[in-house]
């Protein structure tokens, strides 16, 4: 910024006694010093707005709701550093529009396995383990002193493969037995488990509908566009933890030093 001013010189020969002492008071000069205070003063003031302003802004969008347009997590998961998203269409499982977990095969039966298999029981560290909502215990015998854990997403999976298999029930063996209690429950666990999933992931993507023609009607279309996370992240990141579920040996207690308390259901109805 430039400031506008105005002066001359003069030969010092050229000026007279009086008019050199009224060259040399100081008042104007301290009129301008007082100025400039007073200019450098006022920015700093709104440079600090500013500054605050902006903080506030950071403030919202990482300790808030977003983080760069994407939820953040209010808990913590071991699995946050491999979470990405994508844009993606479901097929549709009408009109030929099928995947490869529809029906029933051996095929079929080894491709809803490789979804959750491999996430069912995972290596936590101890350092990750103490950050996490709920307390879980060591690995007896992990020679990492590693923590037991997994994803919610593998057990839901697994839980909506049983739901598959007792639809088409004829072709497994231990779904024929619908007249055992603990078949019974285990479905009935697995469906509420997805409900509560699906109200607490809330997919707000937009079902559009348009005008088909040889139908003469508006009908929803299956070409929806979703937010998705990118699953294959956190399946390859289950299988660089993973270990066998055979190999836990469940009753072996190992007391440990982490302190975490325990979120009881009662406390976020």
């Amino acid at each position: 910024m430039r400031f506008p001013f105005t002066g001359s010189y003069h030969l010092l020969s050229d000026i007279g006694e009086d008019d050199l002492d009224e060259s040399l008071s100081i008042a104007p000069r301290e009129k301008k010093y007082k100025t400039d205070i007073q200019f450098w003063r006022t920015c700093s003031v709104l440079q600090s707005i500013v500054i605050v302003l902006g903080l506030i802004s950071y403030y919202r969008k990482t300790n808030g709701n977003e983080i760069h347009g994407v939820p953040k997590r209010l808990s913590y998961s071991p699995a946050t550093d491999v979470v990405d998203y994508d844009l993606r269409v479901f097929h549709s499982g009408f009109h030929g529009n099928y995947s490869a977990y529809q029906g029933f095969s051996p095929e079929i039966d080894q491709a809803w396995k490789d979804l959750y298999e491999v996430g069912e029981v995972t290596r936590i560290p101890k350092e990750q383990a103490a950050q996490l909502p709920n307390k879980t215990v060591p690995i007896p015998g992990d020679k990492y002193g590693s923590y037991i854990g997994a994803l919610y997403v593998f057990h839901d999976l697994h839980c909506l493969d049983q739901i598959r298999q007792a639809v088409f029930f004829e072709h497994y063996p231990e779904s024929q037995n619908r007249s055992n209690p603990t078949w019974e429950f285990h479905i009935s666990h697995c469906i509420d488990s997805l409900r509560q999933t699906l109200m607490c992931k809330a997919d707000i993507s937009t079902i559009t509908w348009a005008w088909e023609e040889y139908r003469g009607l508006i009908v929803p279309q299956d070409d929806t566009v979703h937010q998705c996370m990118k699953f294959e992240h956190l399946l390859e990141w289950a299988k660089e933890r993973a270990i066998s579920y055979d190999k836990v040996d469940r009753k072996v207690h190992l007391p440990d030093d982490i302190l975490i308390p325990i979120y009881h259901q009662n406390e976020f109805e």
